[in-house]
């Protein structure tokens, strides 16, 4: 929905499933790619595709990687692999910036419903329903995954997820969290990541019409017409008229602009980000505002320069990373590439 321009990534550090199980798991010959299915609770199945990386160092931690889509409803599997971060292009040539380079991957289709995962006869009403729902169906994958691959036991694992995908990790994360408190799941959880994340609507919604207009795509007119319907969202929301609220989220999305390749993210705006961050309830967050930005460096079209910051305080990191949009490994993929390594500690070579 959105390109080139800063785009951020929130890096937060941080199954009654005892019948689920591995079921028609297959695998290349050389053991670098596995995938299969989990029945993760009755007549609900997902599928999942397991790289292994070539660049693994057996005598430091390697990170696994869990990436989930957004949508919510787009596939892991086919979109985030193969358009953005996988080993693979969507033309099936090699990635030079894939991901499977700093860290094993792991794509799911989530939640049950979408991609290769599915339920038994179409039955819609097995379907997970809320973003807990889709949290413990992802939980009871990895309690499987986990206690059948001791591989990945001693592998830290981070979630990393695109625009509603953040919904998902939060949730998830905390889900497993539990999991591993009670012993039913092995996992090493080292951290979350949420990339442009739909994690505060709200904030977005506010920061459109002043994103619009700092960047010359709407004028005053156009800027008045965005904030009245960003304040009648607004006025929805907080009265619960939800249903309502999406239609006028529709109606703004027609007032501000009919192509959303601009120069910024717009849907999960840096701004909106900002916004909810400084709304933490966290000890530290005067100290994360305070702290002095970095730049990250790479070469781009021949070209050596700033290519991103990045933001820290303890266990809070802010990426932002330039000429980026929604779908930051597509539009930048350089300066993506050494933030997983950054956020990982990956202990590939450069």
């Amino acid at each position: 929905m959105a390109a080139a321009g800063p785009s951020a990534a929130l890096v937060l550090l941080l199954c009654s499933v005892a019948a689920v199980a591995l079921a028609d798991a297959a695998g290349t010959p050389d053991g670098s790619e596995e995938w299969g299915y989990v029945q993760v609770r009755p007549k609900a199945h997902m599928f999942w595709w397991l790289y292994h990386s070539p660049q693994r160092v057996d005598t430091t931690p390697w990170p696994t990687v869990l990436w989930l889509q957004g949508g919510p409803g787009a596939s892991g599997v086919g979109y985030g692999n193969f358009m953005e971060i996988g080993p693979l292009d969507d033309e099936l040539k090699p990635r030079a910036t894939t991901w499977l380079a700093k860290a094993d991957l792991l794509f799911v289709d989530n939640p049950v419903g979408t991609g290769f995962s599915y339920v038994d006869g179409g039955d819609r009403s097995l379907m997970a329903r809320t973003d807990a729902e889709a949290a413990r169906d992802l939980t009871a994958l990895l309690c499987a995954l986990y206690r059948d691959k001791p591989r990945l036991r001693a592998s830290p694992l981070y979630i990393v997820a695109e625009s509603y995908g953040g919904k998902f990790a939060v949730t998830t994360a905390l889900a497993a969290l539990r999991a591993i408190d009670q012993g039913r799941l092995r996992a090493n959880l080292a951290g979350v990541a949420l990339g442009d994340s739909w994690i505060s609507p709200l904030d977005f919604v506010l920061s459109w019409g002043p994103l619009l207009y700092q960047v010359s795509r709407v004028d005053e007119m156009g800027l008045q017409q965005c904030n009245s319907v960003s304040a009648k969202i607004k006025d929805q929301v907080e009265k619960k008229q939800f249903t309502d609220a999406e239609a006028s989220w529709s109606e703004l999305e027609n007032a501000e602009s009919t192509d959303h390749r601009f120069t910024l993210d717009l849907i999960c705006a840096t701004k909106g980000t900002m916004d909810w961050v400084q709304k933490l309830k966290w000890g530290g967050l005067n100290s994360f505002i305070n702290s002095p930005r970095t730049p990250i460096y790479c070469s781009k079209e021949g070209q050596s320069g700033t290519q991103a910051f990045v933001k820290s305080y303890k266990n809070l990191k802010f990426y932002w990373i330039l000429g980026a949009g929604h779908m930051v490994p597509i539009d930048n993929p350089c300066p993506a590439l050494k933030m997983l390594a950054d956020i990982t500690r990956s202990p590939a070579k450069e």
